[in-house]
């Protein structure tokens, strides 16, 4: 008879998904590509009012 099944060791900052122990990610991670999603975001607006400006110039 055997005990129940080890649990796993994870480096720090990786959190085990919903799905369950199969599917890791990095919290790092997840926060670079948030952190240049919304970079990129606020430079897509930007740019759009530059250009809005010099239009109506």
């Amino acid at each position: 008879m055997s005990g129940p099944a080890p649990t796993p060791r994870l480096r720090p900052g990786t959190v085990i998904g919903p799905a369950g122990e199969g599917e890791r990610f990095h919290v790092g991670t997840v926060v670079q590509l948030t952190f240049v999603a919304a970079l990129g975001g606020f430079l897509f607006g930007y740019d759009t009012s530059v250009i809005n400006g010099a239009v109506d110039a």
